[in-house]
């Protein structure tokens, strides 16, 4: 399966950044557990007197959620977790 190409910013038609809300991407699913691909970002600026700082730096970050469906223990995480 192919995943990834993911951001957590995308670029408007007019060059604009925004945050980008097509950001994860299920990458197993069966009826007790999803496991989703994700990319968290760092905010945009959200106020016209931070555009004028020297440097703005934008980070992103991958993250791998484990989901079950139902409670479980957390030795169940950890067995799926670990699986090769």
């Amino acid at each position: 399966m192919k995943w990834g190409g993911k951001a957590a910013y995308s670029i408007s038609n007019d060059y604009g950044l925004y945050g980008n809300s097509n950001n994860s991407t299920i990458i197993y699913k069966d009826e007790s557990t999803i496991i989703k691909y994700l990319v968290s970002g760092s905010m945009l600026p959200i106020h016209e007197d931070q555009l004028f700082i020297d440097k703005i730096e934008l980070n992103q970050r991958t993250i791998i959620e484990i989901e079950f469906i139902e409670e479980t223990s957390l030795d169940d995480f950890f067995d799926l977790f670990e699986k090769n």
